[in-house]
C-alpha cells in the first residue's frame, strides 16, 4: 500500500523552525511528505513541480500558518488552489498554526492544529499521521451492559430494564415472608450492572404501571413502603413456566387431605418445592374468594366446605 502523501505549504521564514521538522517527522511516521527543497531540483519548473507533482498528487494539504506566511501571496495562491480542491472533495486540508496569527477567512471553519494546543511540532505531526493512517481517537467499543443482553420476561407497558428489575424483585422475594420490597437484596442482585439510580427509576415506572404498589415517596427511606403486586407475581411465575392451575389444585387437595383446618404454608412450599412467595400469593387469592377465613404468620385457617366445592369445580 502506497504511503499517504502530504503537501507542506509554507513560507521561507517558517522553513527551518517549522516546515522542515514537520515534514521530517511526517516521513518518519509513514507519510510521504512533499517538501519543496527535497523535491525541486536545478532546472525544474517550480510552478509545474508544485502544481503537478505536489498539490495535484497529494492526499492532504498541510498549510503552515504564521504571521509571516499569511502575508505572503505565494502561500495564499497555494491555499486558494487547495480550498478549491477541498470543495471538490479531492483532498483533506489541515492548517497548522505555529504562532498567534489570525486564521485566514477561508480556513476559519476548518479544524486547525496549533502549537498552543499540542505543545510541539512532533505532536502535531503525529496527529496528522494518525488522521491519514485512520487511527481511531475514540476509545474501543466495549461489551454491551449486562442488562442489555440479559434475558428478561417481556411484560406490557414497561421496558426491558424495568422487566429485569421486577423479575429480580420476584427472585429475591421468592423465599421471603411476603410481597414487601427488600431494597438491599434487590440492589445486591442487580448492582453493579444496573446502578441504584437506574433501579429507582425502574421502581417509579413499575409503581406507575401497577406492577408494584405503595408510596413512591418512600423509595429512598429505610422503611421502603413498596410491595409487589400479587398479579405481578402470578404473571412472572406463569411466564417462567409455572402451571398456576396445577399449583392451585395441589394447594387445595393437600389442604383437604390434611388433618385440621390450620395449615403451615412454609411446610407446604417446602414439600411441593414451590416458592414461598407464590404460595403466599395463591393463598391470598383463595382468601379473596372466601375460602380462607384467617391468614397470618404462614398459617391459614380454611373453610373446608367452600374449598371442597372450589376444588370439585376447578380440579380434576
Amino acid at each position: 500500500m502506497a504511503a499517504p502523501k502530504a503537501f507542506i505549504s509554507h513560507t521561507s521564514a517558517d522553513k527551518d523552525l517549522w516546515a522542515r521538522p514537520l515534514a521530517t517527522k511526517l516521513r518518519a511516521l509513514g507519510i510521504d511528505a512533499w517538501f519543496d527543497e527535497w523535491e525541486i531540483r536545478g532546472g525544474d519548473s517550480i510552478v509545474q513541480k508544485i502544481f503537478s507533482s505536489g498539490i495535484e498528487e497529494t492526499d492532504v494539504f498541510v498549510v503552515v500558518l504564521s504571521k509571516a506566511s499569511i502575508a505572503k501571496p505565494w502561500v495564499n495562491a497555494e491555499l486558494d488552489v487547495a480550498v478549491v480542491k477541498k470543495i471538490n472533495k479531492l483532498m483533506k486540508l489541515i492548517p497548522v498554526k505555529v504562532d498567534d496569527c489570525q486564521v485566514p477567512t477561508s480556513l476559519i471553519a476548518t479544524r486547525h492544529l496549533s502549537i498552543a494546543e499540542f505543545g510541539d511540532i512532533d505532536s502535531i505531526a503525529k496527529e496528522i499521521a494518525d488522521t491519514l493512517h485512520g487511527v481511531a481517537k475514540a476509545p474501543p467499543v466495549g461489551q454491551a451492559p449486562d442488562y442489555v443482553t440479559r434475558a428478561a420476561i417481556q411484560l406490557p407497558n414497561i421496558s426491558h430494564i424495568d422487566s429485569i428489575v421486577l423479575e429480580a424483585m420476584y427472585e429475591v422475594n421468592i423465599d421471603g415472608d411476603g410481597l414487601f420490597a427488600d431494597f438491599e437484596a434487590l440492589a445486591e442482585a442487580l448492582e453493579p450492572s444496573i446502578e441504584w439510580g437506574q433501579i429507582e427509576e425502574s421502581l417509579d415506572v413499575l409503581l406507575s404501571s401497577n406492577y408494584l404498589y405503595g408510596d413512591e415517596r418512600d423509595l429512598g427511606n429505610d422503611i421502603g413502603m413498596v410491595w409487589i403486586n400479587p398479579r405481578s407475581v402470578l404473571t412472572i411465575a406463569g411466564a417462567k413456566g409455572v402451571n398456576l392451575d396445577v399449583v392451585r389444585c395441589q394447594l387445595a387437595n393437600d389442604w383437604l387431605s390434611a388433618e385440621g383446618d390450620q395449615l403451615d404454608l412454609d411446610f407446604f412450599a417446602s414439600e411441593r418445592d414451590i416458592q414461598k412467595l407464590l404460595v403466599w400469593v395463591l393463598v391470598k387469592e383463595i382468601e379473596s374468594q372466601g375460602i380462607a377465613e384467617y391468614f397470618h404468620d404462614s398459617a391459614v385457617l380454611l373453610k373446608r366446605a367452600p374449598l371442597k366445592r372450589w376444588a370439585s369445580e376447578n380440579c380434576q
